[in-house]
């Protein structure tokens, strides 16, 4: 496994990317899965990506984790908040010891111009045209910016395109930073922080 991006986002708070390149075997031999997995991509995902809860917090408690309803793992007694993704063959974590957190990885590909109907309003469409002239890489980008608050929420159910809205996207030193709202039963404001890794585009939200 090879560390392609680490940040330390406070004190308490840790991101790390990781190029996954072993067999499901190496990482057997350190974590057990927390979900039978048919797929061998996803299995690999799932298991490279608790690996990584280890390699930022030899002492976090993985056995410990749990699936809410919506399939989002979480620590019952708080230790630790964390979110996980995963896209080819790379996993990403954050995890925190005082905030709630969110974060996505994705490559890419051509399905974010298809649906960007579908998890992008007029509005946002066109702001994103306007924020640079590579629209894949804006929808990709977009996508990335909402799953991560989807999953900040962790009840699943939401409706990307009138529940998590993108306000504003700017270029702040080496990230981009999104002003964006969760209208759930409060208005709530968020910033997400995007970045560019390779082929990739990692979001995060802390909150």
């Amino acid at each position: 496994m090879a560390l392609v991006y680490q940040q330390d986002i406070n004190e308490h708070t840790k991101i790390a990317v990781w190029l996954i390149d072993e067999p499901a075997s190496y990482f057997l031999n350190r974590v057990s899965p927390l979900k039978k997995i048919s797929h061998p991509l996803k299995n690999i995902q799932h298991l490279a990506a608790l690996n990584l809860l280890l390699e930022l917090h030899p002492d976090f408690p993985f056995q410990q984790i749990q699936l809410s309803d919506s399939g989002k793992p979480f620590l019952k007694d708080s230790a630790y908040f964390f979110s996980i993704a995963h896209a080819g063959n790379y996993a990403a974590v954050i995890t925190s010891k005082t905030q709630t957190v969110g974060i996505d990885i994705e490559s890419n590909h051509n399905k974010a111009n298809l649906v960007a109907n579908k998890f992008l309003s007029e509005n946002e469409q066109e702001m994103i045209r306007d924020f640079s002239d590579e629209l894949l890489v804006n929808n990709t980008m977009a996508w990335t910016i909402k799953e991560a608050l989807y999953k900040l929420d962790g009840r699943g159910g939401l409706r990307f395109k009138e529940q998590i809205i993108i306000n504003e996207i700017s270029n702040q030193n080496k990230s981009i930073i999104s002003k964006c709202e969760l209208r759930l039963d409060t208005i709530l404001s968020m910033e997400v922080h995007s970045i560019k890794i390779n082929e990739l585009f990692l979001s995060w939200v802390v909150n």
